[in-house]
């Protein structure tokens, strides 16, 4: 500095204005007003700051895990059709309202959601909303509001979600799928980072949790792109998921970076009814493990494995997800072979359709038919 006239953030700020930043005041802007900021930014020994709420919670033994806290964001990458809207929406769901016993949710009394799809179609969006609306048993929720971006350009999508953010009242959680779609170029640096520095706002000024949606490159498991550096790198939580290379049912869930401890792979799987179901019964493969071979499952075997789940007090009726559960279990003792979820939910649909089980209407339980071949 000449002479020690010139204020060091006035320096910052004329340098940021020959890069072209938006993101350090501009050189107009006061010392008064720099060192406003300045203050408000310091933080002091004898603060006393809360720890940020937990949002989203993983439990694995027995021990719960933070996924994503209120002020945070997750970033969600994944192939191409490899079931992240699906996971996007069981996530979303939990939240929400929807009971599972892996995970506990946190929308605040009050609070609304917000979700926002760029790509999709009305039609499927639609579809992602029928489908929370059945996970958290309210065909019209008061504290969701779903939105369709696909028509908008890559800037009006943007400024329509910080309006969102900022104007409508108690939001608790906001979903953005996918966030490509609010830039022209992955690859732009300046957008790359102007984006991502308004999720860090976001997040922070209004203490929402926000959980947004990422292609990973079609070479490698990486992010796509330098928004996909910074969204990693800026990211509570960055989680991976892929379909498992044994059972294409079957969608894996990683941790790939966490803030809070990491926590073990899930697996889900999308049942007959179309909605997301975690695969309890998955282990992750061992390293150079075999993979299962499975003998030819027969029309025979299915109708002698579902007498054996109905034969424990005459014909009772037994609901879907006790029905596979018991499926798995008889199937294993009477033949030998462990069913993966997918198959049991597909040996289901089978059954029905062949009349070998009946269900008087849909999401009632299931009776024992005849066993037509």
């Amino acid at each position: 500095m000449k002479g020690g006239k010139t204020n060091f953030l006035s320096e910052i700020a004329q340098e940021a204005q020959k890069t072209k930043s938006n993101f350090i005041p501009l050189p107009n802007t006061t010392n008064a007003e720099l060192d406003k900021l300045l203050k408000g930014a310091e933080i002091h020994p004898t603060d006393k700051i809360p720890e940020p709420t937990p949002c989203l919670q993983i439990i694995n033994n027995g021990i719960k895990i933070i996924i994503g806290s209120y002020g945070e964001f997750i970033l969600l990458i994944g192939k191409a059709k490899s079931r992240k809207t699906f996971l996007v929406t069981l996530f979303f769901s939990i939240v929400a309202g929807y009971q599972l016993d892996k995970f506990v949710g946190n929308l605040q009394p009050g609070q609304v959601g917000l979700y926002f799809d760029t790509e999709q179609g009305n039609y499927y969006v639609h579809k992602v909303l029928t489908r929370i609306c059945r996970l958290i048993n309210k065909p019209i929720p008061d504290n969701l509001k779903v939105f369709s971006l696909r028509k908008f350009n890559p800037a009006q999508r943007l400024a329509i979600i910080e309006h969102a953010i900022y104007t409508i009242p108690n939001i608790g959680i906001v979903v953005i799928d996918g966030i490509r779609d609010l830039v022209t170029s992955i690859n732009d640096e300046e957008q790359a980072t102007s984006t991502t520095t308004k999720l860090l706002r976001w997040t922070e000024e209004k203490n929402i949790h926000l959980l947004t949606v990422l292609h990973q490159n079609k070479s490698d498991n990486n992010a796509r792109g330098h928004l996909g550096t910074e969204l990693v790198n800026k990211a509570q939580t960055v989680l991976s998921i892929a379909k498992s290379e044994d059972d294409k049912a079957i969608s894996i869930v990683e941790a790939e970076q966490c803030r809070d401890m990491d926590f073990e792979p899930f697996a889900f799987t999308v049942d007959f009814e179309g909605l997301p179901k975690i695969v309890d019964t998955w282990e992750q493969a061992k390293p150079q493990g075999k993979k299962q071979i499975f003998n030819p499952i027969t029309d025979v075997n299915i109708f002698t494995t579902l007498s054996k789940c109905f034969s424990g007090s005459g014909n009772e009726k037994i609901s879907h997800g006790k029905l596979e559960k018991q499926i798995q279990y008889f199937y294993k003792e009477l033949f030998g072979e462990k069913l993966t979820n997918a198959i049991t939910i597909e040996l289901i649909t089978k059954s029905r359709n062949s009349g070998w089980i009946i269900q008087q209407k849909e999401r009632l339980p299931y009776e024992l038919g005849r066993f037509k071949e």
